[in-house]
């Protein structure tokens, strides 16, 4: 008997513009939609 596991999923997202490979080194994505700076909680912020 064999098992077979088919992984379907989307390795890049259709038609979205992209970073330049060294933004997106800087960024850690290549897609600007996808990119959400994070800046901190309201506790790091206030310190």
């Amino acid at each position: 008997m064999a098992l077979i596991i088919v992984l379907d999923f989307v390795v890049q997202p259709p038609h979205l513009p992209q970073y330049s490979p060294r933004e997106a080194l800087r960024k850690g994505t290549l897609w600007p939609a996808l990119y959400f700076p994070y800046r901190g909680t309201e506790h790091e912020r206030d310190a």
